[in-house]
């Protein structure tokens, strides 16, 4: 490990942040609507100044000029570390619910194949800040960040927030892990800049760095940079091996317990087509169009075969109390365990829906995000809705599903029991033991 201020300036640090950097632009680059799914978290009030209000992005000279305003006097956020940071730890950075999830799903990974080891996410650490970033740190980030604007006209303003929250994070990662024991890192997100940050500087510290999926990828992702990567299906790693050859071993494990057999799904996929009186589910993204939403409510509503609408929030949805109290529905913590009808915008929620037997209708008017985002309806584990036809027996049209279907849909579901998802299962074991040797941690 490099220590103080050497580490602040070393080469080592350097090479990782632009390595980070890249990420977070590759992903901000491709996604035309980018800045719609960022949109709270960027501060449009500061930026109105600099915006080109033709093209709606940030002339480059202009950015790195905000860039580096910003870090002198930003607030820094750390964490302080106590004793569960030993040797039988792993440590992580799990910000938000749906990373939360998956270092609990990790935590069980690890119990199940009885590796003795605790997963300790640090953002449960009691909270600590200074104000901007040190001049060591600041050094070597500024030298990053000039190399990615480097040869740029101008960049989205969604790009520049992430830029500036990456170069915040990597002064909180540093002082957070100055004085870790672990060797091992987790993070479940391979894009967004507080938990590249700290994968960036976990690495430059020497950890090894392990990723768990918390959500389905698409082709605009960043190749996988980690030393053992914990996907979610065996589509996800179809996907990342288009993009890019990946660094490390890359694996596939079911969130949930327990193979399903084929023939389960269908059959209550049988009894929900064959229904004359269902219940609904709407599963927005965690951006919606509240217009859309409130007209798919009110054609379920004069459907006289919708017997109940329920709505299942994303977890980092952007409805506010007043708006869904507007809609008049039961609001669910989770997904219903009862056979249902669910309707849901471009969200990873489909592949978990679709294992359980549910009719699953993505209606992508909920959210301006590219249509069938994710490829589900191109997989068949759902179908499309529009909006003249949500006051029909919709579902009656669905079909049990042939085996050659089947198969398709499994590369988006590991627990179905097909051959290739339980050979991808036998492989979880030996990756788990070679990375999360204790004598190694």
């Amino acid at each position: 490990m490099v220590a103080g201020s050497d580490f602040a300036a070393s080469d080592e640090l350097g090479r990782c942040l632009v390595r980070g950097l890249s990420r977070i632009a590759t992903v901000a680059d491709g996604a035309k609507n980018h800045d719609y799914v960022a949109a709270r978290s960027i501060s449009w009030t500061d930026l109105v100044g600099i915006i080109d209000q033709r093209s709606g992005r940030v002339p480059a000279s202009e950015a790195f000029h905000y860039f580096l305003n910003h870090i002198e006097s930003a607030p820094c956020r750390y964490y302080r570390l106590g004793a569960a940071d030993g040797t039988s730890s792993v440590l992580g950075y799990a910000y938000t619910a749906n990373n939360h999830r998956e270092f609990a799903f990790l935590q069980r990974l690890l119990d199940a194949h009885e590796i003795p080891i605790s997963v300790v996410n640090v953002c449960a650490a009691p909270k600590r800040k200074v104000i901007g970033v040190s001049g060591g740190v600041q050094e070597v980030v500024v030298a990053a960040v000039r190399a990615l604007f480097e040869g740029r006209e101008d960049l989205a303003p969604g790009l520049l927030q992430a830029v500036c929250k990456f170069a915040t994070s990597v002064q909180g990662a540093i002082v957070t892990l100055s004085k870790a024991k672990s060797r091992k890192f987790v993070v479940a997100n391979d894009h967004s800049p507080a938990p590249v940050a700290y994968a960036a500087v976990a690495r430059a510290f020497g950890s090894s760095v392990i990723y768990v999926q918390h959500a389905e990828v698409s082709n605009i992702f960043p190749p996988l940079d980690f030393d053992l990567s914990i996907l979610r299906s065996r589509n996800s790693a179809e996907v990342y091996k288009s993009i890019g050859a990946p660094r490390g071993r890359v694996v596939v494990a079911a969130r949930s317990s327990g193979w399903i057999n084929p023939d389960d799904i269908n059959e209550t996929r049988t009894c929900l087509i064959n229904a004359v009186k269902v219940a609904c589910v709407i599963y927005p993204s965690s951006v919606v169009e509240l217009s859309e939403l409130k007209a798919l409510v009110a054609a379920l509503n004069a459907n006289d075969s919708v017997v109940s609408i329920q709505l299942k929030l994303h977890p980092r949805s952007e409805l506010e109390g007043s708006s869904v109290s507007s809609l008049s529905l039961d609001v669910l913590e989770t997904a219903p365990d009862f056979p249902h009808i669910a309707v849901c915008g471009n969200s990873s929620i489909v592949a978990e829906l679709f294992e359980r037997g549910n009719l699953v209708f993505q209606f992508d008017s909920l959210d301006r995000i590219a249509k069938d985002y994710y490829g589900f309806i191109r997989a068949g584990l759902s179908d499309e809705l529009v909006l003249g036809d949500a006051g029909v027996r919709f579902w009656a049209q669905s079909h049990p599903l042939s085996q050659s279907e089947m198969s398709r849909a499994a590369a988006f579901v590991p627990r179905v029991r097909e051959p290739e998802n339980v050979g991808a299962w036998h492989d979880v074991s030996s990756a788990l033991s070679d990375c999360f040797a204790v004598a190694d941690l």
